[in-house]
């Protein structure tokens, strides 16, 4: 069996219940045993966090630039 089958198959033993589970923290929980699994997961659900202040700061750096 090769890396990637090992770990398709460690995620159907880990994910086999009927519980609805949070894919973030299943995949925290089984993070050592679905290494690339779980960089993918992140990737896919990542939200890059924003902040009010940032957005105002390229809206004006973007208003300066067009003067």
């Amino acid at each position: 069996m090769n890396f990637y089958e090992n770990q398709a198959e460690n995620f159907y033993k880990a994910y086999n219940n009927d519980e609805i589970i949070n894919p973030l923290l299943f995949f925290k929980q089984f993070e050592s045993n679905l290494p690339n699994l779980s960089i993918i997961v992140k990737e896919l659900f990542c939200i890059t966090p924003t902040s009010v202040p940032a957005e105002s700061l390229i809206s004006v750096a973007v208003n300066l630039n067009s003067i």
